[in-house]
């Protein structure tokens, strides 16, 4: 979809991952596929999220919920996302394999360049009802860890500090009435050309370790419901979760097995393998829920175990925060899409990683 295509349809578009500008009426931040890394430790838990922007913002802010005392904010690793994408992805095996390609896949995506954080933007203004727990810098982008007190503060603090949260404020105002009281990282973004190519473009990472919320607990949970105000059609979500075992999805989500062993999806001839996989992921995000799409280790990060899942649903379906538990000890698995011909996608080997089913083989802007 072109940009001036996405704007005109989506105007006005209330903010989707966290994202908001100045105006949300007239200029557009929002996100349509996301993903996040959680690295699950005894006492703490580490997620990097990237995600992939479209809109027309030349300034916008990214405010994420977070379910635990932050302990730090740092640069997240664009080639550890994309070595799990590639390890964890989709396999495609076809019967007559081309010779031209060795298969081989990556991100392809292209970051966007950010100017750095300064200016009247770079320090927010305390709102009162809003306190500063922390600000510093992670890579390109200028931080604040804040604590918000009382129904509102965020969607307050926020207009303060001239940005229009008004289209956000019921997903805001979820996490404020929390019990685990959550805490916030806020965030100021400049891309150096304001409107996205066809396609997007990702933003760098953002790495943030937390540890015990207001509970007690430590809580590996996918913020979810940041997603439910938007206008787009549908958000992609991959989540990488390295941990002892493997995990599996609760707080109102479920998580599906695949088959384990064997076919999980079979096409016939002239099939997009993407497009299976794709409806393979409305089938079970229309009932809230996941497909684990592989498990296992992987010599690239020693012996601890990784379990990707992914989802494709309706902005709607994000009436609850994803929640990441332990499964247990589990065989490994792997999600295999079998094609009766070599399908010409460019990765013309037997068991192929399915790069152009994750929605992150973007254009490059130029």
């Amino acid at each position: 979809m072109s940009p001036l295509l996405f704007l005109a349809l989506a105007q006005p578009a209330a903010a989707c991952g966290g994202l908001v500008t100045p105006d949300m009426v007239t200029k557009i931040a929002a996100s349509d596929a996301q993903q996040a890394l959680f690295e699950i430790e005894e006492g703490s838990v580490t997620v990097t999220y990237r995600v992939r922007y479209l809109g027309d913002a030349d300034d916008f802010a990214w405010i994420i919920p977070v379910p635990g005392e932050v302990q730090s904010v740092e640069e997240g690793s664009d080639s550890m996302l994309d070595m799990l994408s590639t390890v964890t992805a989709p396999q495609v095996e076809w019967d007559a394999p081309s010779a031209e390609d060795d298969g081989s896949a990556s991100c392809g995506c292209q970051d966007m360049s950010l100017d750095k954080a300064g200016g009247d933007r770079a320090n927010f203004t305390d709102s009162g009802s809003v306190e500063v727990l922390g600000e510093g810098f992670a890579g390109d982008y200028a931080y604040q860890v804040l604590s918000a007190t009382g129904a509102g503060a965020m969607s307050g603090w926020l207009a303060d500090n001239g940005y229009d949260g008004s289209l956000s404020a019921d997903s805001v105002a979820a996490y404020e009435n929390d019990a685990l009281g959550f805490v916030w990282i806020a965030v100021t973004l400049r891309p150096d050309v304001p409107v996205t190519v066809d396609g997007g473009v990702v933003l760098k990472p953002l790495q943030i370790t937390y540890g015990a919320a207001a509970d007690g607990a430590v809580h590996a949970l996918f913020p979810s419901r940041m997603a439910a105000s938007t206008q787009l059609s549908e958000i992609r979500n991959e989540i990488f979760v390295i941990a002892d075992n493997r995990v599996e999805a609760a707080g109102g989500w479920t998580s599906e097995d695949n088959a384990s062993t064997g076919v999980d999806v079979e096409g016939k001839e002239g099939d997009d393998p993407s497009e299976l996989y794709d409806a393979l992921l409305r089938s079970q995000g229309a009932a809230k829920g996941l497909w684990t799409t592989w498990g296992g280790t992987d010599e690239n990060i020693g012996s601890r175990y990784i379990t990707r899942l992914d989802t494709l649903v309706a902005p709607g379906t994000n009436t609850s925060d994803l929640v990441l538990q332990d499964a247990g000890d589990q065989p490994a698995i792997r999600t295999l899409i079998y094609m009766p011909q070599a399908y010409d996608t460019g990765y013309g080997a037997i068991a192929a990683p399915l790069a152009l089913a994750l929605g992150w083989k973007l254009r490059r802007r130029r």
